[in-house]
């Protein structure tokens, strides 16, 4: 969210009010403004739209709903109660862009009147979630925190005046508000439920002396953007196979690999995962080497049958001084309608065994040892995931926020030594399918 413009933005926003009760439908070259009257000691106001009186007696606390303005240019007056537009205190010419949404406040005390506009997502939160924006609008009142009430933190140093935004999911909660870093409960909120699909601003407002919170609730009004896919692979024949290479030996160099002694890959760096190729069924070499050296170098040389319709995942792993080949069984197919699918794999070749979980401790695989793969699906959704000890709690990796797209197959790999342990992800378009078969051989040196 960006907050804080020209004192020309406010006047907009003084403008935007519409009675209470009614609701605006933005057409696509509209935009959408709430105008929120936060100045507490400032009296109410009339605001005029291009010379057209549109919004009488707006006080203090007022946050108007989501009013369509066309895109364009337009001229805002702001008058006390009851006066002209001569009489206009402010008197401003501002542009609004189609199919945006903003929060236009007016704020401090009224010696010190001044504006600020926050840019809004009123699009759907996620699954089970609720949107939850907190306005601290308070011109003298400190920095606070906001938390359950059990101490549970969910934000923290929140400054005048600033918003800061979460989701949550659905549910009652009792709510806290406390100076930042303090356990001074100086506004309570018990039993604030939240509902699934609902978005709700939080307005801490007043001066300290009197400081209380508004609730706002909102309909999300715009839909996200839909994700741009990734191209889909295209699926091998009924006589062909995929295969890729994952180069995961930490102090290897860049390597070529040659497939039945022609040159597919060159210069593959530590960690690199490249794309599939499709490549007829049968028998082949692989042969590994320096980049720049000829097949006669091979430090990897193995053969592998490839199997019509599958896919393969060819991986050099170990230290360089005990380096071999690895050959990966990978499934394609499409996950179950809103669904993902996620494969962890475990490359660092010194780590112990680990455990893949959520922060809140739900095990999704347990023990998973070097050189290994685990295969898992979920629905699609925001995941808090981390990688820890296999029975340990330490967190080694910690993926939190993790987003996964309903059709998408998601690999997670570990890999480095465990004193540089890193992790990569890629993500695939799974919309297709490749049937996996019963697990083959490895490469054989």
């Amino acid at each position: 969210m960006t907050l804080y413009r020209s004192l020309i933005v406010i006047l907009m926003a003084l403008l935007i009010s519409m009675p209470a009760g009614m609701r605006a439908v933005a057409q696509s070259n509209d935009a959408l403004v709430s105008v929120v009257h936060a100045s507490p000691d400032a009296p109410a106001v009339d605001v005029y739209i291009d010379g057209t009186l549109t919004l009488t007696n707006v006080p203090f606390f007022t946050a108007s709903p989501y009013l369509p303005l066309p895109a364009g240019e337009h001229r805002f007056q702001i008058t006390p109660t009851g006066a002209s537009t001569e009489a206009a205190v402010i008197d401003a010419v501002a542009t609004v862009e189609g199919g945006k949404a903003y929060t236009v406040a007016a704020i401090g005390p009224v010696a010190e009147i001044r504006g600020t506009i926050v840019d809004e997502d009123l699009s759907m939160p996620a699954e089970g979630q609720a949107r939850v924006d907190i306005y601290h609008l308070s011109p003298d009142a400190p920095a606070v925190d906001v938390k359950l009430a059990d101490g549970t933190l969910l934000a923290s140093n929140i400054a005048y005046p600033s918003v800061t935004g979460l989701e949550l999911p659905a549910g009652t909660y009792d709510l806290v508000v406390t100076p930042a870093g303090s356990d001074d409960v100086v506004l309570s909120l018990p039993g604030t439920t939240l509902t699934a699909g609902r978005i709700y601003d939080f307005f801490a407002v007043g001066f300290v002396s009197d400081l209380r919170i508004e609730v706002v609730e909102t309909d999300p009004v715009f839909a996200p953007a839909p994700p741009t896919p990734p191209e889909p692979p295209v699926l091998p024949g009924p006589t062909s196979s995929f295969v890729r290479v994952i180069h995961a030996s930490p102090d290897a160099p860049a390597v070529d690999i040659y497939v039945n002694g022609n040159l597919t890959w060159s210069a593959v760096p530590f960690f690199t995962v490249t794309d599939y190729i499709e490549v007829p069924a049968g028998e082949y070499r692989f042969q590994v080497t320096p980049a720049g050296q000829p097949p006669e170098a091979a430090v990897i040389d193995g053969v592998a049958t490839l199997e019509a319709g599958q896919a393969y995942s060819v991986a050099a792993i170990n230290p360089v001084a005990e380096v071999t080949a690895r050959i990966i069984l990978e499934n394609l197919t499409p996950p179950p309608p809103g669904r993902a699918r996620v494969n962890v794999y475990h490359l660092s070749p010194d780590a112990p065994a680990v455990d893949v979980k959520l922060t809140n401790g739900t095990v999704l695989a347990a023990g998973l040892a070097y050189p290994g793969k685990v295969e898992l699906e979920a629905d699609a959704g925001t995941y808090d995931i981390i990688v820890t000890p296999a029975g340990s709690d330490t967190v080694v990796i910690d993926l939190s926020g993790t987003t996964l797209e309903a059709g998408y197959g998601y690999d997670i790999f570990a890999v480095d030594f465990v004193a540089n342990l890193q992790v990569g992800v890629v993500a695939r378009d799974l919309i297709g399918g490749i049937v996996p078969p019963e697990p083959t051989e490895p490469v054989t040196d």
